[in-house]
């Protein structure tokens, strides 16, 4: 059998301060060349500090301890932490990557999968001028037009009757996020349909699924915006900020949304492009949602929901 606890901590400690060139448990004690006895110096000076507890543990609780996790589920934001104060970070947001989903729940065709989506968005266009191509995620997928891999249409008929039935497609994809968009219209061939608008409306996902702040989201946004002005030089681009999300006012995400409106709106995007807040188009009053657009996400919309921007849309490109 191993020694018992007592005898086995007692003999941990003194390893330790063997290790650490301590002559007793009092000279450990006085010793002043921990990092938090000159926590002070170490903030005027400006540098950074990442303290990871592991609230986990019940055996040594954080309170009392702060001791080091054995394990983490998720590493990443350690990792984004130390990129960052490093200088070697890079927005994700901002770089082109496919998507990889598959997942007939996404409003897809059974058994389809991001790229197979992704080319039936291609096939669509092939052969048309169009008047308005719509960019973005599952709410703009939500649109439905002629595509044949999109089972879920809740938006087509609202569109339809707003602007007729074959002179606008949707070119969103349910999960895709700003970087997922960007890789499509740079090495999708989009352009063929010569849209007169192109409407991006994207983000929502690097907030909710992705764990990007409000700040890299809009640049991704920023990113994907002025890709589509190099994509489409003949095209008016409209972004379309994002739509609210959270019931009330004061919810994270509506928070984050509402920064992300705050940089764009400060951002001048030349004579080309128009940038749009729809924020407004769903709210009351006090600034919640109002009832019957949204689902009960309170991210995507329902058929009123779609005939509410459609109305708005037709306005934006008369």
């Amino acid at each position: 059998m191993g020694k018992g606890t007592s005898e086995g901590s007692a003999e941990d400690t003194r390893r330790m301060m063997e290790v650490y060139g301590f002559g007793s448990e009092q000279e450990a004690a006085e010793w002043k060349g921990n990092p938090l006895d000159h926590a002070g110096r170490i903030a005027r000076a400006g540098i950074p500090v990442l303290h990871v507890a592991g609230d986990a543990d019940t055996v040594v609780p954080v309170a009392g301890n702060t001791h080091h996790p054995h394990s983490l589920n998720n590493p990443e934001p350690i990792v984004k932490f130390i990129l960052q104060a490093t200088g070697r970070y890079g927005n994700p947001c901002t770089q082109a990557v496919p998507g990889n989903e598959f997942r007939s729940a996404a409003g897809w065709k059974e058994g389809s999968e991001w790229h197979t989506v992704e080319r039936d968005i291609e096939e669509s266009l092939q052969g048309r001028q169009l008047k308005l191509l719509l960019l973005g995620n599952s709410i703009t997928q939500g649109w439905g037009g002629q595509r044949k891999l999109v089972t879920w249409k809740p938006g087509k008929a609202a569109m339809d009757r707003v602007l007729g039935e074959s002179c606008w497609e949707s070119a969103g994809i349910s999960g895709d996020r700003t970087q997922n968009l960007l890789w499509r219209i740079r090495n999708g061939n989009y352009n063929c349909c010569r849209p007169e608008y192109v409407v991006v409306a994207i983000g929502i996902n690097n907030l909710v699924v992705g764990g990007d702040s409000a700040d890299e989201t809009a640049e991704g946004i920023v990113a994907v915006t002025e890709e589509a002005c190099r994509q489409f030089p003949d095209s008016k681009i409209i972004l379309l900020g994002l739509f609210p999300s959270g019931k009330e006012k004061d919810s994270g995400v509506r928070r984050q949304c509402d920064r992300i409106h705050e940089v764009l709106a400060a951002r001048k995007s030349g004579k080309k492009v128009t940038y749009v807040n729809p924020s407004q188009w769903f709210l009351d009053d006090r600034g919640t949602i109002r009832e019957g657009l949204y689902g009960g996400d309170y991210i995507h919309l329902t058929e009123k929901g779609y005939e509410c921007v459609a109305e708005h849309l037709k306005e934006l490109i008369r």
